[in-house]
């Protein structure tokens, strides 16, 4: 909720001062207000867009194996690698 509150505060100022123009002017210049929200708010979103930190990527590299590539099978018969542990697991 903290993240939110500073947008929340820039549109009910754009709100409240499109409400009091809109009064002093009168109905004749809904047109004007209609392009100043959506102004406001193309501006509003532009600054997030620019201001977020960027996205890491979804995948990360290396992780995939390479594909046509057929392993070797292991064979534990021919395995001699644990022959000479010292100590047993």
């Amino acid at each position: 909720m903290k993240r939110r509150l500073p947008g929340l505060a820039v549109l009910s100022a754009m709100l409240g001062t499109g409400a009091l123009l809109g009064l002093g002017l009168g109905g004749r210049f809904w047109p004007l207000f209609v392009a100043l929200a959506f102004g406001g708010l193309a501006a509003v979103a532009w600054l997030t867009r620019t201001r977020a930190p960027s996205r890491p990527s979804l995948t990360r590299p290396g992780r995939k194996r390479p594909r046509g590539d057929k392993t070797e099978e292991y064979d534990l018969e021919k395995d001699t690698s644990t022959d000479d542990q010292r100590w047993l697991m």
